[in-house]
């Protein structure tokens, strides 16, 4: 990102000089496009095929961006909820503050992420939410048979992580060909950390998780969301908080009961949801660390499967995968 600099003199005064660039770990400053590391080894950890994965979780001032591509005259969909640290205003613009560009997006839905997914697919375009921006891509967000199936495109340039795509970057170690039980290289349960006043990790080290509601900062108690990257704790591709910060939605859906009413047009008698992995800052698992270490499928609540994609919460948040 190249920042254009412009120095002036008014009745002798020099204009005062722009503030440092911070920047956590290998992050950009505020990068617009997810940092995307590469998943290789085909063949191995139940994947065929080399992709990569976004090394952080979706940030606000990514997400404000696609806001701003689709969402500025009308938002159709629903993309924006005003719990998120994303700001709007009169003209329909959307803005983050400074100190929350670089922490992850949360309040976010599957469909809202699925759609995200779709823009990047479609090469970021600005416009209504319509097929050529948001309803079409790597997802066809049309027909009944989406509800139950959510299929990903054989063409897809950009999709939500599968179940597979997902272990293989947060616990997959290529130089032993083993597994780790948790997503920062250690079989160990993770370390917590309190937070800085600015909501990066007080103390990053290699087995520290964002988790236990340790992280409090901005007048928080129960936790709360910090910098992605901050723990500077990687699994062994790369990636960044796939344990704690915030769980993450994937592609994968769970079916609970009756597996004929799951197959039935009347979706009320469905009740199923996406999978939602790696814990969140508030998770307080329990001794074995299951959901801290992402090992179980953790379900949207057991809503009819339509409003659990839709569900929202400030714990949720998601990361995304790039195919070509």
């Amino acid at each position: 990102m190249n920042l254009i600099i412009v120095s002036a003199l008014f009745l002798g005064y020099a204009a005062a000089p722009p503030p440092p660039q911070l920047t956590v770990d290998a992050l950009e400053f505020y990068p617009l496009s997810p940092e995307v590391v590469e998943i290789g080894q085909a063949g191995q950890a139940s994947v065929d095929y080399t992709y990569e994965i976004s090394k952080y979780e979706i940030t606000n001032h990514q997400y404000a961006q696609f806001l701003n591509a689709v969402a500025t005259i009308e938002d159709t969909h629903g993309l924006y909820d005003d719990r998120m640290r994303i700001n709007t205003n009169v003209y329909g613009s959307y803005s983050v503050r400074r100190v929350n560009r670089n922490k992850p997006v949360n309040f976010v839905s599957w469909f809202d992420a699925v759609r995200y997914v779709n823009w990047l697919h479609n090469d970021r375009p600005e416009g209504l939410q319509d097929a050529t921006t948001t309803e079409a891509g790597a997802y066809s967000l049309t027909g009944d048979i989406f509800y139950y199936n959510g299929e990903r495109s054989p063409d897809a340039r950009w999709a939500l992580p599968n179940h597979d795509e997902y272990n293989k970057a947060a616990f997959y170690d290529p130089a032993t060909q083993s597994t780790w039980s948790y997503a920062v290289q250690t079989d160990g349960y993770p370390s917590a950390s309190t937070a800085t006043s600015s909501g990066d990790i007080e103390f990053p080290a290699d087995d520290v998780a964002n988790h236990g509601s340790e992280a409090n900062w901005d007048f928080s108690t129960n936790g709360k969301v910090t910098t992605v990257g901050s723990c500077q704790s990687p699994s062994a591709y790369g990636t960044f908080d796939q344990n704690g910060n915030v769980a993450e939605w994937t592609e994968e859906v769970v079916c609970i009961g009756d597996e004929e009413y799951c197959t039935d047009s009347d979706e009320v008698l469905c009740f199923c949801g996406r999978i939602i992995r790696g814990g969140s800052y508030a998770a307080v698992p329990p001794a074995n660390g299951d959901i801290v270490g992402g090992l179980d499928v953790e379900p949207a609540p057991a809503y009819g499967l339509d409003d659990g994609e839709h569900a929202s919460s400030g714990q949720w948040g998601f990361r995304v995968v790039k195919l070509d």
